[in-house]
């Protein structure tokens, strides 16, 4: 489980690398944890631009350029990659 000073470094490095980033796709691999079918949710942020980064907690909170919000938490052993 990651520990807050590590989601502080990481917001740090996601405001850096991917704020202006454009979301060209998605690949879902716990759709359980979504609150919207898949389909949906890969409707709802393909083509988004991401604005900002933040962190309250051990959650992420990325502002789409839309009135959209992606929430993560890493809960206890995940990974998130961007490429």
């Amino acid at each position: 489980m990651p520990e807050l000073p590590e989601i502080v470094v990481k917001t740090k490095q996601m405001e850096k690398d991917i704020v202006g980033k454009r979301i060209a796709d998605v690949e879902v691999r716990q759709p359980k944890n979504l609150n919207l079918p898949v389909g949906d949710f890969a409707k709802t942020i393909k083509g988004k631009t991401i604005a900002s980064v933040s962190a309250k907690g051990k959650w992420f909170f990325i502002k789409l350029n839309s009135a959209h919000y992606l929430l993560i938490n890493l809960g206890m052993n995940a990974d998130m990659f961007y490429f």
